[in-house]
């Protein structure tokens, strides 16, 4: 017999995978800016400070890329940077990997991935909490890859 709790928690996580709205190739993420409905603005890019408009979003151009990973090991799926953690999982080509993440939490992780309604939050969540990167919970596995979206081994990093 199944336990209830296990059942009700995969109940959740099947809810989640269905109301999460995933990224697709031809989804554009652009907002208008509200003084001014002809100026576009794209979040959800990765640039220097110096190239950030006053709403916080990067200008487009050769100084902002979409969807950046570098900075990150993509075979393990941790990052240097969390601004680069969470461009690497906004990739549409991440959602398996996230499906699997989702999959594999439990306890209070999954309460935080539950409360994720698109697959930004669901990044801003894993990339910004993961104890994925730490080895007995106060040294990190790689002191250059700080910022997880995936689950990750045990065991240190492969090179």
């Amino acid at each position: 017999m199944v336990d209830v709790e296990e059942h009700l928690l995969n109940k959740y996580k099947i809810t989640a995978h269905r109301n999460i709205q995933w990224l697709a190739d031809t989804i554009s993420l652009r907002t208008f800016n509200g003084t001014n409905n002809d100026e576009e603005i794209y979040c959800r890019y990765i640039c220097d400070r110096s190239n950030l408009k006053s709403n916080g979003c990067c200008e487009t151009g050769r100084y902002s890329v979409r969807f950046s990973c570098s900075g990150c090991n993509q075979l393990v799926g941790c990052c240097a940077h969390y601004e680069q953690c969470v461009a690497c999982c906004l990739r549409p080509d991440q959602k398996k990997t996230l499906l699997e993440v989702l999959r594999l939490t439990s306890g209070h992780r999954l309460r935080q991935i539950l409360a994720s309604k698109d697959q930004f939050d669901l990044c801003v969540s894993k990339c910004r909490t993961s104890s994925d990167s730490v080895r007995l919970e106060n040294r990190y596995k790689d002191e250059g890859l700080k910022y997880c979206y995936k689950r990750e081994p045990s065991h240190a990093y492969p090179y």
